[in-house]
């Protein structure tokens, strides 16, 4: 019995290793950005060494700390410092999926780097570069680089694990055709014969190859994007033979570029450049196309859409400061928060982290459940906490704040001092692990003082109550567990700046605008990342600018046109009205930008005899039904131009039959 037990304890130490589904706990993307999910909210990292445009990947060991990141052309250690014989790699910092990590099947120590070029003819197309982590003493080194897989592709690749658990398929997409190419690998290595589905829209150069591809986390479906074109295509994807089917068309008149599934497969999220927007769809509708539905509108451009361990999607929209969140993806209500995580002064850009989805979310999870969601006790209370898993698993462990603590299905525990744990049940099947988390608050009764600040419109809710004007207020919060706490709010309401760039508007060529966004104490953010006040416009376009203002912003856009501003007025100085068809009509001989117009005729005499507000005039040489005499008659022209400007002009027209 004691022999059992013994080998039954090393089953489940080595699966816990295996299947932690910690290896994407740290992204680094962007502008020197970070987050890190070892927090609940995750938080901004900002000692990433990377600068990149677009794409990127981030791989962790087991337990969630780092190893190594990489733009798809420099490859960083964990220290933050260029690995060795890390540089050069066929990727691009411009390149949608420049880069994703696959550590190789049955191995602890090697790692695979896939990258792809930028969009063109002539690009590097899919490669691959090795990483052997064990060198260095753990800080690695890139021990084969380029490695030609196939040439050209798209900026699409990604990895869907096989139905045989163990092995891997490397997806990507060809140019000037419609062919997905799928690459096996497996602890043998990579079969660079691929198996290729012609399906789907051709994909031709330029930002025709722009967009994500992404898996879908049971590995039975493909969503490609594409931003030039528009088509957002899914796609069926068999993941024991590696074909690519069932093309569905489900929009083709938006520049799509992020796509993500929800964890539980049902929905599908993609995101659009310009104007900023993010559609879900329902993949169970009868009609997947109809079921678009549009959750968020951004004042920025859109960009990537990524899963988090924490099975919410991450977007990024271009040069934020910020990542929002999708909290609830698999629900149709699915709280969208815009700006949910700061990054704490870099810029997260346009791209995120690409990761291989089964090391974020494990199909063969028997998904733990606790029978308690976070709750707050008091100090010294005990708390009931059973295990309610309802799929197949063959062991426990309970945890408090990374400790296990015991293995039995229900736990009373008291909490003897005040703070925050997190609790956690770990069930094992014969595969893998799944892990669920409550957060435990212990309470004691305390006074607290609050001094809050928030922006006009919003509220700050202490207990029951919500605040939203200036002012002190007292609370007193009641629990069932007989810690009351006295909260004491010194609330602060700013007010949100006031700005005004104007309607769209239009200007002569040639001249310019200045733009006014001055506020008191404010910051200033164009849409080229220039900080004054005032920009002056000297060419078209759309200009933005975010002001702010403790903590409050505001943002006004404003579409500026150039025309052509040249006023032309040239009437001719003879006609000869005789119906020969040349010469028989008094009209401009050039006119242009020219709005109104009021034309007199008169004759030698200064009698008027004929007048007109036609802009072409068209004077046949008749007055009052006949034609005039041959002789010389005298014209006086007042118009209005385009600038609104009124002018004068006269003149005399000789009438020669």
């Amino acid at each position: 019995m004691k022999e059992i037990i013994f080998s039954l304890f090393l089953f489940f130490s080595n699966t816990y290793l295996v299947y932690s589904q910690q290896e994407t706990n740290i992204w680094y993307f962007g502008t020197n950005a970070g987050i890190t999910f070892a927090t609940n909210p995750p938080t901004a990292l900002t000692n990433g060494a990377l600068s990149t445009g677009e794409g990127c990947a981030t791989i962790c060991d087991a337990t969630g700390n780092l190893l190594f990141y990489t733009d798809g052309v420099t490859v960083y250690n964990k220290t933050h410092l260029m690995m060795d014989n890390g540089f050069g790699l066929h990727g691009n910092i411009s390149s949608t999926q420049s880069a994703i990590i696959l550590p190789r099947p049955g191995s602890t120590n090697i790692y695979y780097i896939f990258t792809t070029d930028v969009e063109n003819m002539n690009n590097y197309g899919l490669q691959y570069s090795v990483v052997d982590i064990s060198m260095n003493g753990g800080l690695g080194k890139v021990i084969s680089k380029n490695t030609l897989i196939i040439q050209p592709t798209s900026e699409k690749v990604t990895v869907v694990k096989h139905s045989n658990n163990t092995s891997f398929w490397v997806v990507t997409h060809g140019v000037f055709n419609n062919n997905f190419y799928s690459f096996l690998v497996t602890s043998a290595g990579i079969n660079m014969i691929p198996v290729i589905s012609s399906v789907g829209s051709y994909q031709n150069s330029g930002l025709k190859l722009i967009g994500y591809l992404k898996t879908s986390f049971d590995n039975q479906k493909l969503a490609s994007a594409k931003n030039d074109g528009g088509e957002l295509e899914l796609f069926d994807y068999d993941n024991t033979t590696g074909t690519v089917s069932n093309p569905i068309l489900l929009s083709s008149s938006e520049e799509f570029y992020g796509v993500e599934f929800s964890p539980d497969n049902s929905k599908l999220y993609a995101s659009v450049v310009s104007p900023s927007i993010i559609y879900q769809f329902d993949l169970n509708a009868a009609n997947i196309a109809a079921s678009k539905n549009a959750i968020n509108y951004g004042p920025l451009g859109g960009g990537a859409l990524q899963m988090g361990k924490n099975e919410k999607i991450y977007y990024i929209e271009w040069f934020n400061d910020s990542l929002s969140v999708i909290n609830n993806p698999n629900s149709f209500n699915c709280n969208f928060v815009s700006n949910a995580v700061y990054l704490d002064g870099k810029n997260g850009r346009i791209g995120l982290p690409n990761f291989v989805p089964s090391l974020i979310i494990s199909n063969c999870k028997p998904n733990a459940c606790i029978s308690i969601s976070d709750t707050t006790i008091c100090q010294g209370k005990q708390l009931q906490i059973s295990n309610i898993t309802s799929q197949p698993y063959i062991a426990l462990k309970w945890l408090q704040n990374g400790i296990v603590f015991d293995t039995i299905n229900t736990i009373n525990k008291t909490f003897n001092t005040a703070g925050t744990y997190i609790i956690s049940l770990i069930v094992y099947n014969d595969t893998c692990k799944d892990t669920a988390n409550i957060t435990v608050t212990v309470t004691q009764p305390i006074q607290t003082m609050l001094n809050p600040s928030i922006c006009e419109g919003e509220s700050f809710a202490v207990g029951i109550h919500n605040y939203s004007l200036t002012g002190n207020y007292s609370d007193t919060l009641f629990s069932n567990n007989g810690c009351d706490s006295i909260i004491l709010t010194n609330l602060t309401v700013n007010p949100y700046p006031i700005i005004n760039l104007g309607n769209d508007t239009s200007i002569c060529d040639g001249s310019s605008i200045i733009l006014n966004a001055i506020y008191p104490n404010a910051t200033y953010l164009w849409q080229d990342n220039s900080t004054n006040p005032i920009f002056i416009v000297t060419q078209p376009g759309l200009y933005m600018v975010k002001v702010s203002t403790d903590s409050c912003s505001s943002m006004d856009s404003i579409n500026i046109v150039f025309r052509d501003c040249e006023i032309k007025l040239e009437l001719p100085n003879i006609i000869t009205p005789n119906n020969d068809g040349s010469n028989d009509l008094f009209l401009p001989l050039q006119s242009k930008n020219i709005e109104k117009i009021n034309t007199q005729l008169f004759n030698r005499w200064g009698n008027l005899i004929f007048e007109t507000d036609n802009l072409q005039i068209e004077w046949d040489g008749k007055s009052k039904g006949q034609l005039v005499a041959d002789g010389v008659y005298f014209w006086i022209v007042n118009y209005t131009d385009v600038n609104g400007k009124v002018e004068m002009m006269k003149g005399s027209v000789t009438v020669m039959k």
